[in-house]
């Protein structure tokens, strides 16, 4: 399953190593890319209308995208399949990324970052590399819980 023209064009200014993890998982499931590489204003519009809770989102530097069901929904039981399908594609290349659906507070289902540890906000063009090491926990849903990362530079 390849990605239509409009997800694409909503991945072009996002980092290509998220790019290649959303690419990897849309062989597993299918889904829409929503948002990618957001300007400032738009950033503060979300903020505005209570869709974002920072105007220092990673979506400004062209590490986070928002994705959804291919009819446009964020229905939970989608979006679990989804991040699951995000997860595996992560931990098969290596790319470690974050779900806003297991954060504590705000849970932002649709979207997915690359993780601060390894990709930081400056847009840095030698990011460190994590290597999973250690016990992949997998819930009964089959959603990766935790993976514990081993830091090495490039």
């Amino acid at each position: 399953m390849s990605l239509n023209e409009r997800s694409r064009k909503n991945l072009e200014g996002v980092h290509p190593h998220l790019v290649a993890v959303v690419e990897k998982a849309r062989e597993k499931v299918d889904f829409l890319v929503t948002e990618g590489l957001r300007t400032k204003e738009r950033q503060a519009f979300l903020v505005k209308s209570g869709k974002s809770q920072t105007q220092n989102s990673r979506h400004l530097y062209g590490l986070a995208v928002d994705l959804c069901d291919c009819d446009g929904c964020y229905d939970i039981p989608d979006m679990h399949e989804i991040a699951k399908a995000m997860k595996a594609a992560a931990i098969e290349l290596e790319v470690p990324i974050r779900w806003g659906g297991d954060w504590k507070t705000f849970k932002d289902t649709p979207h997915f970052e690359l993780d601060r540890s390894a990709y930081p906000d400056d847009g840095a063009k030698k990011p460190r590399v994590l290597k999973p090491n250690g016990p992949t926990i997998v819930t009964a849903k089959g959603v990766v819980a935790y993976t514990v990362w081993d830091v090495t530079s490039m």
